[in-house]
């Protein structure tokens, strides 16, 4: 896919390598630089245009001591201009030299100051960069775009004492270089982007482990947390001896570094070799850190390392198709750690957080396809998102499973073979896939329709059975969180996986829109003479492998029902599937769809497992925030959630129990919180006892204190609140700060709220957790209004701290997304139309349109959910 770019480089020139030393000074907050820059000229020129922001040119010059008769910077358009008497001459190569200085800003982009305090109290500082998407040019001048790939060499001077880090292994070091610094000089980079460069400088602690063939892995942490490095260690030696076998590449780096960064805007950066992480998404204490945690520090860990192959070693040509780089990562990191972690059931977890949240977002007019045209590298920030991700890594496992995991295997082989150290997109990959399957299965054909086609499709089935055949109409439309519209007439190469009870499971390619087709079932007995028989049901999304809806009628539906109430679905995904299609057309729907949803819910009253619990409770909790404005009906709906999970909370208790299972320990915090919220008496006197004994000494299941601190807000009054905000300010556990913050956004006082606003705010809050932490806060009913009323105030403040790092600011313009009435709607509509955000124009009409579409529904439902939580 192509579009008219806007800020790329001009063509003439390229750089083949760069030779660059860094000079940071953490104290003063700036950096000094010197480049030497080999390039090759593809077109006579006199003109060399390269990019550079934020940085003071102080000389520049070819080689042989050519000066520039004019050097130029346009910091709108990030670009530095050099201008020579002379044109160059196509065919040259030669060397660029340029010295620079920079600022370490505060905004977790580009070269950056981070600060932290020692276990002492004493406040440090380290220096780090991030330069995905295009911060590159926030350090050194240079030719910032994916397809452009050089080698690297990297110089360090840094002070005495210090930790330096950069992608190679550190080839010399040079004592007093100048007074009080070493320079490390580090072995050249493989060819690759100028956004997977790193370089990081601090008084750093490491834990160490190897890979099987003993390469080196170090985890690096500030002084006193790198013991919380070996579960990181160990994972990565288990993802990267997968990962070798599974691409049939060796990884191509001598070693491994990861490090742990007290600020950092994303959860992780895959810079090849040297990979940066949130401290929350690489340490874990095998003590006290919740499952939740190891499982998600393992999925990162993972997600990153598929990076090393998947993005580094084969990179996007341009921003398009970042999809390549992020949905592999995704669906690779579940892939490997099914591999070697198979009591997690990952692709329960898949299905239920990965392919659900992605269908959430795609459900909006304002989605945009898996590849979607970027005409500047300011707007990618807005893709790092469920499309790119979760969406395309959806996609990537309906493929497998509709070519098969082994053709699917040798066709991402031959992919890599083909093009590493170099750039690709999507066709390239379809090509090798395809080669690798019989052509009958026309891999481009059908990838085409989910990579370039926004949105995706519910398949609507009807089923009639008679003697001894069943007759199946499919027919697919494109599902909307609207409705369907009449313009809507679009469709998808849907590969199906069709199960019929007790008759095992057909495939089927659905490529019609508005034609219907029929399949025919044919059963083992004849229908007329077992009337007491129970017809078998039919799953259309059998594995929740495919990536599309499914809407039954009322009487396969209800067979359904029947088949969970019996324990008759035995697969996780299946359960999960049918009850998160039927809350996605309730959200879209009317009654009908809203009362059959709830109707459904009952079904899985004898329940146990925890991503379909997880699930239940998504969407009976997305009901009840569009109904929360209204008390009477707030107050049933609490009622009938108490109802739902008071038996299965009472079941699981407090306590680890010798027959749990992996996932008994998520499904204990998930159980004891919602029933704690709801109201049980019981369950919230005890968490009061536990928090007690935590105050004075005690200690608590890790898995459980989430829901302990959330109910000690809930219900705790000032002594509560101010309990767990003391709590906050005294740990430096980034895992426990976030378990803190998360349970004071619940608070219940308009005092606490209007505090706890200040506090995120300040600089006791690190800026990377206030737009995540400030959105929550939002989706406390009692405080969405005050929310928003900051972010309005504040705004032109939020925009400058986040400057460069749109995807942390659109945290903020989201909080307007919970808000409730028509006027609360023209009112962000006005603002955000007045307040134009650079790389903010796909967030805010997604959060403008999911307003409309929560007002909407509830015109539509909110009095049938009223007359429904009655009859009960």
């Amino acid at each position: 896919m192509t579009c008219e770019r806007t800020d790329t480089l001009p063509s003439n020139i390229v750089p083949t390598h760069y030779s660059l030393c860094l000079r940071p000074d953490l104290e003063r907050a700036v950096f000094e630089g010197s480049l030497s820059v080999t390039v090759k000229v593809l077109e006579d020129t006199d003109t060399v245009v390269m990019n550079a922001a934020e940085l003071e040119i102080k000389s520049a010059e070819l080689a042989g001591g050519i000066k520039p008769v004019a050097c130029l910077t346009d910091q709108e358009k990030e670009t530095l201009t050099l201008r020579f008497a002379e044109p160059l001459k196509a065919g040259t190569v030669t060397h660029l030299v340029l010295v620079f200085t920079g600022t370490l800003n505060d905004r977790m982009a580009g070269f950056y100051l981070s600060k932290y305090r020692d276990p002492d109290g004493t406040e440090r500082r380290l220096a780090a960069t991030q330069f995905e998407a295009g911060n590159a040019r926030r350090c050194f001048p240079c030719w910032d775009e994916p397809a452009l790939k050089a080698t690297f060499d990297v110089g360090l001077l840094v002070p005495r004492g210090l930790i330096a880090l950069s992608n190679g292994q550190p080839l010399e070091t040079i004592l007093d270089r100048e007074p009080g610094r070493v320079l490390t000089i580090y072995a050249q980079t493989p060819r690759m982007s100028t956004y997977l460069l790193a370089c990081v400088v601090g008084d750093l602690r490491s834990a160490s482990g190897q890979t099987v063939d003993g390469k080196p892995i170090t985890v690096w942490t500030t002084p006193g947390k790198e013991t919380n490095g070996r579960f990181a260690i160990e994972t990565a030696r288990a993802g990267l001896a997968f990962y070798e076998e599974y691409f049939g590449i060796k990884y191509p780096l001598p070693k491994l570094d990861m490090v742990a960064l007290p600020d950092f805007a994303f959860g992780a950066m895959e810079n090849w070799g040297l990979i940066t992480y949130r401290e929350n998404a690489l340490l874990v204490d095998e003590a006290k850190s919740s499952e939740v945690v190891r499982r998600r520090v393992a999925e990162v860990v993972l997600h990153e390392l598929a990076h090393q192959w998947f993005g580094n070693l084969v990179t996007m040509r341009w921003w398009d198709n970042l999809w390549l780089n992020e949905s592999f990562a995704t669906w690779l990191a579940y892939k490997s750690m099914d591999g070697f972690r198979p009591e997690w059931h990952v692709w329960e977890h898949y299905v239920a957080d990965e392919t659900s949240s992605a269908m959430g977002l795609d459900a909006l007019d304002n989605t945009h396809p898996i590849e979607v045209p970027v005409p500047s590298v300011k707007q990618v920030d807005e893709i790092f998102d469920a499309i790119s991700y979760e969406k395309g890594g959806s996609v990537l496992r309906m493929l497998e499973a509709y070519v098969g995991p082994e053709k699917f295997r040798l066709g991402l082989q031959l992919y890599m073979r083909n093009h590493a150290y170099g750039n690709a997109e999507s066709a390239d990959l379809w090509s090798a896939i395809a080669e690798a399957c019989p052509p009958e299965l026309r891999v481009s054909e059908i990838m085409s329709s989910w990579t370039k086609t926004t949105g995706f499709p519910v398949v609507k089935v009807r089923c009639r059975a008679d003697r001894n055949e069943a007759w199946v109409w499919l027919k697919q439309e494109r599902y909307r969180q609207a409705g369907t519209a009449p313009n809507d007439n679009v469709s998808w190469r849907v590969p199906l996986n069709i199960a019929i009870e007790d008759h095992g499971q057909m495939s089927h390619l659905l490529t019609t829109g508005d034609e219907e087709l029929a399949v025919i079932v044919r059963f083992d007995f004849a229908i007329a003479e077992n009337p007491d028989r129970p017809i078998p049901w039919l799953n259309a999304n059998a594995g929740r492998t495919g990536f599309y809806r499914v809407a039954y009628d009322a009487e396969n539906a209800a067979r359904l029902a029947q088949a969970v109430a019996r324990g008759g679905m035995p697969k996780v995904e299946d359960r999960f599937g049918l009850l998160d299609d039927a809350g996605a057309l309730a959200i879209s729907g009317g009654p009908a769809e809203v009362m059959s949803f709830l109707n459904l819910v009952a079904s899985y009253r004898h329940e146990t497992n925890y991503s379909v619990w997880s699930g239940l409770l998504g969407g009976i909790g997305s009901i009840a925030g569009l109904v929360s404005d209204q008390d009477e009906v707030r107050e049933a709906m609490r009622r009938f959630r108490l109802e739902l999970v008071r038996d299965a909370a009472h079941a699981i208790g407090w306590d680890a129990r010798t027959e749990d299972r992996p996932d008994d320990a998520l499904l204990r915090g998930l159980l004891i919180r919602q029933a704690g919220w709801c109201g049980d008496d019981s369950i919230n006197a005890e968490s009061a006892r536990r928090f007690a004994d935590l105050q004075n000494g005690g200690t608590a299941d890790p898995n459980l204190l989430g829901a302990i601190y959330g109910l000690t807000v809930r219900y705790g009054g000032e002594t509560g609140f101010e309990a767990i905000l003391a709590r906050y300010r005294a740990t430096d556990i980034a895992e426990e700060k976030n378990r803190l913050l998360g349970a004071l956004a619940g608070c219940q006082t308009a005092d606490h709220i209007r505090r706890l606003i200040d506090f995120l705010l300040s600089d006791e809050v690190r800026k990377q957790d206030r737009p995540s932490f400030m959105g929550s806060l939002a989706g406390n009913r009692l405080a969405t209004r005050l929310v928003w009323e900051t972010v309005k105030a504040n705004w032109q403040r939020l925009t400058d701290d986040y400057r460069g790092n749109s995807m942390m600011l659109a945290g903020f313009a989201r909080c307007a997304g919970a808000l409730t009435t028509p006027a609360d709607l023209e009112d962000a509509t006005a603002f955000f139309r007045d307040h134009p955000a650079e790389g903010l124009t796909r967030t805010v009409a997604q959060t403008l349109e999911s307003l409309r579409l929560d007002i909407a529904w509830r015109e539509r439902n909110l009095q049938a959910v009223g007359e429904w939580l009655a009859k009960r």
